[in-house]
C-alpha cells in the first residue's frame, strides 16, 4: 500500500480525499448509530413504563376485591399491541394473580415470582417490573415483556451506514478527480519535464506556469534551475573538450618523451661502452707505463753493472797478455757482457717506447759464443734449451732466445742439484 502511494502524487491526493471522506462518514455514522440505539432504548422503556402505569391503575380495584376476571380482560386487550409478548399481575405476597402471553411468547416467559422494580434486557426482549401502589401501600407488581430487536435495528443501521459510506466515497472520488486537474496538473508537467530531462538531457525544456500558488512558485524555481543547469552543462562540455585536447597533447608528448628516453638510453649505453673501452685502454697504458718504468730502472742498473764487469775484463785482459786460455775466457766474458748490454739496451728501448728492430742472426755463431756456458752445465742441456728458446722467441730475437736459454739452463742445473741431494 505504501509503495502504491509513493509512486504518484495524484494517487496520494486521491488517497487523502478518500481516506478523509471515509473517516468522516464512518465517525458520523457510528455517532448516529450510537444515538439511535440510545434513543430506541429510551423510547421502548418509556412506552412499556407508560403501559405498566396504565395497567397498575386499572388493576388496583381488582386486586382489592380479588377480581381476577377483570384483570384478565384488561390484559387480554394487549393483543392489540404485537410488540408486547407477555404480561402478568402479582399480588402483594408476590403470587401470580393474572397473566397474558402472546402467540410468539413461550409459557416460560412469565416468571412465577416478580423481581425488583426496574427494567432489563433479556436477549431480544425488554423486561420491566412496576409496583402497584396506593399511596405508600404496595398492592402488587406489574410484569411486562416486549420485543426488543436491537440487533436487527443495528444491522439495518450498519447496512445504511455502509451504503452511505460507499456513496460518499464515490462522490469524493468524482470530486477529487475534478480537483486533481487544478492541483496536480502543474506538478505532473514538472514531472514530465524531469523525465524528458533524464532521457534526452535537453535543458532547453520549460514548464508552463498555470497557477499563482505554491505550485506556480515551484514551476518558476524549476525553470530557473533548468536554465542554470543548462549553462553549467555547456560550460562542462567546453571544459571536457579542452581537457580531451590537453590529454591528447600530453599523450603525444609522453610518446615523444619515451622515444627520446629510448634514444638517450642507447646513446648512454654506447657512450658507456666507449668509456669502458677507454678506461681499459687507460689502465693498460698505465700498467705498461709502470712496467716500462720498472724495466727502465732495472735495465739502467743492470747496464751499470755490465760496464763495471766490462771494464774489469779489459783490465784483466791487459794484465794477462801471454795466457791464451785466460784470454779466451776473458773474450767470452766480454762477449757475454756485450750481449747483456744489448739486452739492457732493448729493455731501455721498451721502457722508452722505442720500436725493436729485428735483424737476421747466425745461429752457429751464437752457439760458438756459448762455450763458456759449457763449463757450468752440460752442453747438451744448453743446446736443447737454446733451440727451444730460439723456436719460442723466433729468429728475429736472438738475444731474447739466448737469455731464455740461460735462464732454462740455470733452472735445470738447480733442479738437478736438488735431486742429487
Amino acid at each position: 500500500m505504501s509503495g502504491y502511494i509513493r509512486r504518484s502524487i495524484s494517487r496520494k491526493f486521491m488517497t487523502a480525499v478518500m481516506a478523509t471522506t471515509f473517516v468522516a462518514v464512518l465517525v458520523s455514522g457510528l455517532a448516529n448509530l450510537a444515538y439511535d440505539i440510545h434513543d430506541y432504548r429510551v423510547g421502548v422503556v418509556q412506552d412499556l413504563t407508560s403501559q405498566a402505569d396504565l395497567l397498575s391503575k386499572v388493576s388496583q380495584a381488582a386486586l382489592e376485591f380479588d377480581d381476577v376476571g377483570s384483570v384478565q380482560d384488561t390484559l387480554a386487550h394487549l393483543r392489540a399491541r404485537p410488540g408486547v409478548l407477555a404480561a402478568a399481575v402479582y399480588r402483594a405476597d408476590n403470587t401470580l394473580f393474572a397473566s397474558y402471553a402472546s402467540a410468539q411468547s413461550p409459557a416460560a416467559a412469565i416468571p412465577q415470582r416478580p423481581k425488583a422494580e426496574g427494567n432489563l434486557v433479556d436477549g431480544d426482549d425488554l423486561v420491566i417490573f412496576r409496583s402497584i401502589r396506593r399511596g405508600r401501600e404496595q398492592l402488587g407488581t406489574i410484569y411486562l415483556r416486549a420485543a426488543y430487536p436491537l440487533d436487527a435495528r443495528i444491522a439495518r443501521n450498519v447496512k445504511t451506514l455502509c451504503a452511505v459510506i460507499v456513496a460518499s466515497l464515490l462522490i469524493a472520488a468524482l470530486v477529487s478527480l475534478w480537483l486533481q486537474a487544478a492541483v496536480t496538473r502543474p506538478v505532473m508537467a514538472v514531472t514530465d519535464a524531469v523525465r524528458e530531462l533524464i532521457a534526452r538531457r535537453d535543458y532547453s525544456r520549460r514548464v508552463d506556469k498555470t497557477t499563482e500558488d505554491e505550485t506556480g512558485l515551484l514551476v518558476d524555481a524549476f525553470n530557473t534551475m533548468l536554465g542554470e543547469i543548462g549553462a553549467h552543462a555547456l560550460q562542462i562540455e567546453k571544459s571536457n573538450a579542452s581537457l580531451q585536447h590537453e590529454v591528447a597533447e600530453r599523450t603525444r608528448a609522453d610518446l615523444a618523451l619515451q622515444e627520446l628516453n629510448a634514444s638517450l638510453e642507447q646513446r648512454i649505453a654506447a657512450r658507456s661502452r666507449d668509456l669502458e673501452a677507454a678506461s681499459e685502454q687507460l689502465r693498460h697504458a698505465q700498467k705498461m707505463e709502470a712496467i716500462g718504468q720498472l724495466t727502465g730502472g732495472v735495465a739502467h742498473d743492470f747496464n751499470n753493472v755490465l760496464h763495471v764487469i766490462s771494464g774489469n775484463l779489459q783490465l784483466l785482459a791487459m794484465s794477462l797478455p801471454g795466457d791464451s786460455a785466460a784470454q779466451r775466457r776473458i773474450q767470452t766474458a766480454r762477449f757475454a757482457t756485450e750481449r747483456g748490454a744489448k739486452l739492457s739496451s732493448q729493455l731501455l728501448s721498451f721502457a722508452r717506447r722505442q720500436p725493436l728492430k729485428p735483424t737476421p742472426t747466425n745461429l752457429g755463431r751464437v752457439l760458438r759464443n756459448t762455450v763458456l756456458l759449457g763449463a757450468v752445465v752440460a752442453l747438451s742441456l744448453l743446446v736443447a734449451a737454446l733451440v727451444s728458446s730460439w723456436l719460442q722467441a723466433g729468429v728475429t730475437r736472438p738475444l731474447a732466445a739466448l737469455t731464455r736459454a740461460v735462464h732454462d739452463v740455470v733452472s735445470r742445473r738447480d733442479f738437478s742439484q736438488r735431486v742429487a741431494k
